[in-house]
């Protein structure tokens, strides 16, 4: 499952990216604001930029991703099949690249994806306890060959129909084909 992201825009890009979808963010905290940097290495437990549903569009936060489950591991990645989840609970974690690790004996090969088209996206995610966590779906034909699932993808207004309650059935899908680019980097 998916255990590492990338974000190579500035916090002031993904400001921007936002608006033009008629989603403007605020920050929850001032102290925020100010330094946020592109990240090109985001793993479990890593503290992060995500987007909360907001009354006039939505808020960013930093929270750790993954709360400790029942039985002590990190809930990081999360089936999103046959659930529904309140709007309150619901984030948006804006990233440029994920990564999955193919099938095999270890070192098991490693995958980048990315939009086709540099196109902004993030990933459907859930706040609990104070941390997010990844939905995930089947794969979509992008990402089916390499591995079993995927981390739910959102583009353009998909985004901003997540946050503001929208339909699981018509946004937690796989991701249709063609949209992502992909190249082994280990």
């Amino acid at each position: 499952m998916c255990n590492e992201i990338k974000r190579k825009k500035d916090i002031g890009q993904v400001i921007g990216e936002a608006g033009t979808l008629g989603l403007p963010l605020t920050w929850a905290e001032a102290h925020h604001a100010t330094n946020r940097h592109p990240d090109d290495s985001i793993r479990i437990t890593d503290r992060t930029e995500i987007i909360r549903p907001a009354p006039a569009g939505g808020e960013l936060q930093v929270l750790p991703w993954s709360w400790k489950g029942a039985h002590g591991a990190p809930v990081f990645n999360f089936r999103s099949e046959g659930r529904t989840f309140a709007r309150e609970a619901r984030c948006l974690v804006p990233i440029t690249h994920f990564y999955e690790f193919g099938e095999g004996k270890p070192p098991k090969p490693k995958f980048e994806f990315s939009a086709v088209g540099d196109a902004p996206f993030g990933i459907a995610g859930i706040v609990r306890e104070g941390a997010f966590t990844l939905l995930t779906c089947e794969p979509g034909a992008d990402v089916a060959p390499y591995h079993k699932r995927q981390v739910v993808l959102l583009f353009g207004d998909q985004m901003v129909d997540w946050l503001h309650g929208g339909a699981e059935a018509d946004l937690l899908l796989p991701t249709p084909a063609g949209r992502l680019q992909v190249e082994r980097v280990r």
